[in-house]
C-alpha cells in the first residue's frame, strides 16, 4: 500500500514537472516569437535543426530555407566580408563567434541584413553535439550606416573642390582636442594626413611656430568659452620644411556632452603675406620718393622767396617792391603746404587747420609791425583735404590776410585779424572766414577787385574749388566750399 502511494505520488510529480516544462516552453516560444531575435540551433554538422522567434527576421520570412542547411548553403546568402573559410574554421574549432554579418534577399527581392552569434553546445561526456545562438535584422542599422557614408563620401567630395583644409574640432571638457574629421586637403598645407589628426592634435600642433602656439590656444579656449567665431592668421613648418601662412575661420557649438566642436575651413595665405610684404616696400619706396620730391618742391620756392626778397630790395620803385613782397607771400604759402606733406609724411591729404595756422602765422609775421601792432585770434576745426584743394586754399588764405594789413587795419592803431575755419552743422560744406576790425570794405569793394590782382586772384581759386565767395558784413569775407571725398581709413583719421 505504501509503495502505490509513492508510486501514485512520483508520478503527480513528473506530470506536473512536465506540465511546468511546456508552460517555460510555451512561454519561451512566445517570448522568441515577439522579439525581433530568432533562435535557432545546429547539428554537429552544422546543419540547421532549429529555428523559431520572429518569422520575419530569419532570412526575410523564409526560415524553412534555413533547415538542413548549412549557412554557406543557403540561397541567396552572401558570404561575410572575411569569406566562409573562416567561419568554417571557426566552428571546427568549436568556438563561440558573435555578431558573423550576412547579406541576403527576402522574399520580396530586397536586401536583408542579418547578424548571428552562437556558442557551441556540448554533452554530458564534453563532445559538442552543435551550435545554437540568435539571430537578429540589422537591416535598418545597415542602411543607416550606408546612408551615412553616402553622407560622408559626398562631404569628403565637396571638401575635396575647397581649396585649403576642410575640418571639424573637437574640445572636450579636459581640454583634449580632436579632429572628427579632415579633409584630404591637409596633406598638401602640413604633410600630414587627417588620420594623424584624428585622435589627438599634438601632431599639427608641432608644427605651429612657437610665437605662435600661445595666441592660437588662448583664442580657442576664448571662443569656446564665449562661443564666438575663431579666426586666426598663423605660421606653421610642414612635413617637407616649407614655411607656410596659414588663415583659419569656424564656427562653434555646444554639444549635448558638454564638448564644444568648431566647423570650418583653412587655407594657405602664404602668397598674400608675400604680397604685403612686397606692397609695404613698394609703398615704403614711394614714401621716400614723395617727401624728396616735396622735400626738393619746398628748397626750389624757397630759393624763388629768396631772390624776389633780393629783387625787392633793389626795386627802385614802391609799387615793384609790394608786387614783389606779394609775391613772396603767395609762393611762401605754397612752400608751406610742400613742407608740411613732407613733414607728416602723408601725402594723400593734409590737416587744413594745422597748415592754415602755420599759414597765417607765418604771413601775419611778416606783415605786422611796431607801427600795426595787429592780435592773430585764429578758430580752425580739423577738416582734412587733398593737395589739389589745399594750395588754393592757402593762397586765398594768404591774399585775405594781406588784404586785411593793406586796406583794412589802420596803422598805429591796435587790431584783431580773424581766421575762422568750421564746418557747416548737418551738412558736407565747410565755411573759411578771414576779417579784421579795421575799417571795413570800401563800397566799391567790387569794382576794386577787378582792379587788384589779389582778389582777381582770390576769386579765380574760388571758383576753380567751385565755392561761393561772399564778401560782408563789414571787412568779413566767407568762402564756402565742400573737401573732396577721403579714403575711408583717413577720414576716420581725422
Amino acid at each position: 500500500m505504501t509503495d502505490a502511494l509513492t508510486i501514485t505520488d512520483g508520478a503527480r510529480r513528473l506530470q506536473q514537472t512536465i506540465e511546468a516544462l511546456g508552460r517555460s516552453e510555451e512561454r519561451f516560444r512566445l517570448l522568441t516569437e515577439l522579439s525581433s531575435d530568432w533562435y535557432w540551433e545546429q547539428d554537429a554538422g552544422g546543419r540547421f535543426v532549429q529555428v523559431s522567434g520572429s518569422d520575419s527576421a530569419a532570412h526575410g520570412g523564409a526560415a524553412a530555407g534555413y533547415l538542413g542547411n548549412r549557412l554557406w548553403e543557403i540561397a541567396g546568402v552572401q558570404a561575410p566580408m572575411a569569406g566562409w573559410d573562416v567561419h568554417r574554421a571557426v566552428l571546427h574549432a568549436g568556438l563561440p563567434f558573435h555578431n558573423l554579418e550576412l547579406r541576403m534577399a527576402d522574399r520580396g527581392g530586397h536586401p536583408v541584413w542579418i547578424a548571428i552569434s552562437g556558442i557551441p553546445v556540448v554533452d554530458a561526456a564534453g563532445q559538442r553535439t552543435g551550435y545554437r545562438g540568435v539571430g537578429r535584422d540589422i537591416s535598418v542599422d545597415k542602411q543607416a550606416a550606408i546612408t551615412r557614408q553616402e553622407e560622408f563620401d559626398r562631404l569628403l567630395k565637396i571638401a575635396s573642390h575647397v581649396p585649403g583644409m576642410v575640418y571639424q574640432c573637437r574640445m572636450q571638457l579636459d581640454g583634449s582636442i580632436d579632429y572628427p574629421f579632415m579633409s584630404e586637403g591637409i596633406r598638401a598645407l602640413t604633410g600630414l594626413g587627417p588620420e594623424d589628426v584624428r585622435n589627438d592634435i599634438v601632431a599639427y600642433t608641432a608644427l605651429v611656430h612657437p610665437d605662435d602656439l600661445d595666441r592660437l590656444r588662448a583664442s580657442t579656449r576664448a571662443s569656446a568659452r564665449d562661443l564666438t567665431p575663431w579666426q586666426q592668421e598663423y605660421r606653421i613648418r610642414s612635413t617637407d620644411g616649407a614655411q607656410r601662412w596659414l588663415l583659419g575661420s569656424s564656427v562653434p557649438e555646444r554639444k549635448s556632452d558638454g564638448s564644444t566642436l568648431w566647423s570650418g575651413v583653412t587655407t594657405d595665405i602664404t602668397q598674400r603675406k608675400l604680397e604685403q610684404v612686397q606692397l609695404g616696400a613698394a609703398l615704403q619706396e614711394k614714401s621716400a620718393l614723395l617727401q624728396e620730391v616735396h622735400h626738393r618742391v619746398k628748397n626750389n620756392l624757397q630759393v624763388i622767396v629768396s631772390l624776389l626778397r633780393l629783387e625787392s630790395r633793389r626795386g627802385e620803385t614802391a609799387a615793384i617792391k609790394t608786387v614783389l613782397d606779394d609775391m613772396q607771400g603767395r609762393i611762401r604759402a605754397m612752400a608751406l603746404l610742400h613742407e608740411s606733406l613732407y613733414r607728416t609724411g602723408v601725402f594723400a591729404t593734409n590737416d587744413l587747420a594745422i597748415y592754415l595756422r602755420e599759414l597765417a602765422t607765418q604771413a601775419f609775421r611778416a606783415l605786422a609791425s611796431n607801427e600795426r601792432p595787429v592780435r592773430l585770434e585764429l578758430d580752425l576745426a580739423p577738416v582734412r583735404v587733398g593737395l589739389n584743394q589745399g594750395t588754393p586754399l592757402g593762397l586765398i588764405t594768404n591774399e585775405l590776410i594781406t588784404n586785411c594789413f593793406k586796406h583794412g587795419l589802420v596803422p598805429g592803431r591796435i587790431g584783431t585779424l580773424r581766421v575762422a575755419l568750421q564746418r557747416v552743422p548737418d551738412s558736407a560744406l565747410v565755411r573759411l572766414q578771414v576779417s579784421d576790425d579795421g575799417v571795413g570794405l570800401p563800397v566799391d569793394h567790387t569794382h576794386r577787385a577787378q582792379q587788384s590782382l589779389g582778389l582777381q586772384l582770390v576769386g579765380d581759386l574760388a571758383e576753380q574749388l567751385d565755392a561761393t565767395l561772399d564778401f560782408g558784413p563789414g571787412s568779413l569775407v566767407t568762402m564756402t566750399f565742400t573737401p573732396d571725398p577721403m579714403p575711408a581709413a583717413l577720414d576716420e583719421g581725422a
